[in-house]
């Protein structure tokens, strides 16, 4: 979400940044993700079990949705950048899985829609979803901050 920094440059121009807690990297990983029913998204985070993040508990909020198929524009261990052909709505909770090079299984996370915008992929109207990740398993944090750290250094050389 852009913020208003207020910062006034030279000619009197106000400068915008994008308020990020993480760095994003390019990266195109495919995505499975199913959207979570609105009024029970906050209740179950307050439960115990989320705080500790177990990813088991994420298929109890997504049982009875749809299961649609996206890739990532960009990501950091604390959000990323989802490119769709499905509708999503600002303030959406949305169950995902998340497939990273030379792991058999994928990553259980659940995030938060932060922007939605419209965008082009592959010649087709798609949109392009800010995320902010709010609850992930342990061991699958690892792994994304592995793959991050791979890409950071693939670019670097």
């Amino acid at each position: 979400m852009p913020i208003n920094l207020d910062l006034e440059a030279p000619g009197g121009t106000v400068g915008w940044m994008e308020q990020r807690k993480q760095q994003r990297v390019v990266s195109s990983l495919k995505v499975t993700y199913q959207v979570l029913d609105p009024t029970g998204s906050d209740e179950v985070l307050r439960r115990v079990e989320y705080r500790h993040s177990l990813s088991e508990h994420f298929a109890e909020l997504a049982q009875d949705s749809r299961v649609f198929l996206a890739v990532t524009r960009d990501l950091s261990s604390a959000g990323l950048g989802l490119v769709t052909f499905e509708k999503l709505e600002v303030g959406a909770w949305l169950s995902l899985r998340m497939s990273l090079p030379g792991y058999n299984a994928p990553a259980s996370l659940l995030a938060k829609v932060m922007n939605v915008r419209e965008g082009r992929r592959s010649g087709e109207n798609s949109l392009e979803a800010g995320l902010e990740i709010r609850a992930i398993h342990r061991g699958d944090i690892l792994r994304i901050e592995l793959h991050l750290a791979r890409k950071r250094l693939k670019k670097a050389v």
